[in-house]
């Protein structure tokens, strides 16, 4: 406090040396001095105990400054009656701390509020740092599962092409062989054609052998006519060479000899003949079933080739009808899609078996399906998928001893707990 100012030993404010009144709570500076002076110093520190009541020995009017006869109830020159005035001026005072009290709680309040608002704007923002996060590992796991399913579709089709490549390799080595087969069954064909056309030189120049031994037969006979002929003349000349019969006979003997060797030759060459006639009718015979084999098997070769080509021919039209009514689709999500709506067979509560449940929803990351018995609703990611089967005329799958048919049978992966060995 300075030297030219005082201190309102009321509400503390301070007030010029010169000022009657406080000019914060209007209380008569004079009157309250003294008040204060005569209590003492221990009460002088304790403003806020101090009862504005009229004093007794009021000189001045508190207000105007007028000076009053000490037992005056009011100021002759404003008129104010000091008992109400200080009682004024005790409720103006009480309200003004009240007032201060009341601002200081709102000041407290208002800043505790703004702490609250900086603490649940703090969380605020780090739970969307946390959801952005989130969204963006999300996004990047959408984005590996978009690549693994991009790259899986890459290797079936890479797998496809193999397949037709080797299907293609495969025809290439059985029209190849075909080819081989052909060329070696002509090479033999020939072969067989030469050793046919060996075998009717061989016979022929057998035939002309037989046909020259028949000619020097027929010769032996003529000599043998030519000699009994001379025998008969020799007969009747027996007067005339008697000396000569003996000889005659002996030639006679020895041309029935030649002629009996003849004979026997003659019989032996028939023989022979007869032989290599059966052999050639042996040969023909067993020709003419190795060609009518041959021809059999070419025949059979044939109807193999034209089954496998018919077979091949059918399981393209069926691969190409099952594919247009099942056409692939890129992910699971336009997979399911199809069959959204329809009861489909999943193992939605057993892994090992297959049970009926309504495909509810599809969404882009997981989907729902509803089992009507228990009012269930049971929801998968794509990820959990094993496997999915499809058939044009529906998949038949063995459940209690009856057989079912759904158009889509879905298997997903159940997380075993050990304990109580129980399936979620």
């Amino acid at each position: 406090m300075g030297e030219n100012t005082i201190q309102c030993p009321k509400c503390g404010h301070d007030n010029n040396t010169s000022a009657i009144e406080c000019d914060k709570c209007g209380v008569t500076l004079s009157l309250v001095l003294k008040k204060s002076a005569k209590a003492g110093p221990a009460e002088s520190n304790e403003p806020d105990e101090i009862s504005v009541e009229a004093p007794s020995d009021l000189s001045v009017c508190p207000k105007c400054g007028h000076e009053v006869v000490p037992s005056s109830e009011e100021c002759i020159k404003c008129g104010i009656i000091f008992s109400k005035y200080f009682k004024v001026q005790d409720r103006r005072l009480k309200e003004t701390q009240e007032k201060l009290e009341a601002e200081a709680l709102k000041q407290e309040q208002e800043e505790k509020e703004a702490r609250e608002r900086e603490k649940a704007i703090a969380l605020q923002k780090q739970a969307e740092a946390e959801e952005k996060q989130k969204a963006e590992a999300l996004k990047n796991e959408q984005a590996e599962k978009k690549q693994k399913e991009k790259e899986k579709a890459e290797a079936r089709k890479a797998e496809q092409q193999k397949k037709e490549q080797e299907e293609k390799d495969k025809q290439a080595r059985r029209q190849k062989e075909q080819a081989e087969k052909e060329q070696a069954e002509k090479e033999k064909a020939e072969a067989q054609k030469a050793e046919e056309a060996k075998r009717e030189q061989e016979e022929k120049q057998q035939a002309e052998a037989v046909e020259a031994e028949k000619q020097a037969i027929e010769n032996l006979q003529n000599e043998i006519a030519n000699l009994q002929s001379e025998s008969s003349f020799l007969k009747s000349e027996t007067d005339k060479l008697k000396a000569a019969e003996a000889e005659a006979l002996k030639k006679n003997e020895e041309a029935q000899q030649q002629i009996d060797t003849l004979i026997q030759e003659k019989e032996a060459l028939r023989q022979e003949a007869d032989t290599l006639q059966s052999e050639k009718d042996a040969l023909q015979e067993a020709e003419a079933i190795r060609k009518e084999a041959e021809k059999a098997e070419i025949k059979a070769q044939e109807e193999k080739d034209e089954a496998l080509r018919k077979e091949r021919e059918d399981k393209q039209k069926r691969t190409e009808t099952i594919l247009k009514e099942l056409p692939p689709q890129p992910n699971f999500e336009k997979l399911l899609l199809k069959y959204e709506g329809q009861e489909i067979g999943i193992n939605f509560d057993d892994p090992a078996e297959i049970k009926k449940a309504q495909l509810a929803k599809v969404n882009e990351d997981h989907f729902s399906v509803l089992v009507l018995e228990n009012e269930l609703l049971y929801s998968y990611p794509f990820g959990n998928i094993l496997s999915i089967v499809e058939a044009v005329d529906g998949v038949p799958v063995d459940a209690s001893g009856e057989t079912a048919d759904y158009p889509i049978v879905v298997r997903v992966l159940h997380l075993m707990v050990k304990k109580k060995w129980s399936f979620m």
